[in-house]
Order: C-alpha cells, then sequence, then structure tokens
C-alpha cells in the first residue's frame, strides 16, 4: 500500500515503518525508509491507527488515516 501512495504522491512520501524490516524495504524500493523506534512519532503526532499520512496545512499537521480494501 505504502508503494501505492509513494507513486500518488511522485515519491513526495516519507515511509515511516512501525513494523517490520526497513532494511529489506529500503533495498528493495531503493530509496530511504524510516523507523518510528519504541512509537516516539506515532506519540507525538497522536496517531491511533496505521497506515496514516501525516501532511502540512500551513502551520497545522493533518493526520489522514488510511482505510484498506
Amino acid at each position: 500500500r505504502a508503494r501505492e501512495l509513494m507513486t500518488r504522491y511522485e515519491g513526495k512520501l516519507k515511509p515511516i515503518l512501525t513494523g517490520g524490516s526497513y532494511l529489506e524495504l529500503m533495498k528493495a524500493w531503493q530509496r530511504p525508509v524510516y523507523f518510528d523506534q519504541q512509537g516516539t512519532l506515532t506519540r507525538r503526532f497522536g496517531i491511533r491507527q496505521v497506515p496514516a499520512l501525516v501532511s502540512q496545512e500551513g502551520l497545522r499537521l493533518r493526520i489522514d488515516e488510511v482505510l484498506l480494501p
């Protein structure tokens, strides 16, 4: 699903994993993939469900949960 979103947003996306191996994805995708160690980012942004998209609208952050089919 993340790969699909990266295509939609023309690579202007920074994938951050909450589980799994970011190294494997980084090798497969040939781009940086980050890992949310100890849930720091999810707590800081108040993310309750993943996958989620965090974007900036002016001075505010917008958090959208992505519904999976």
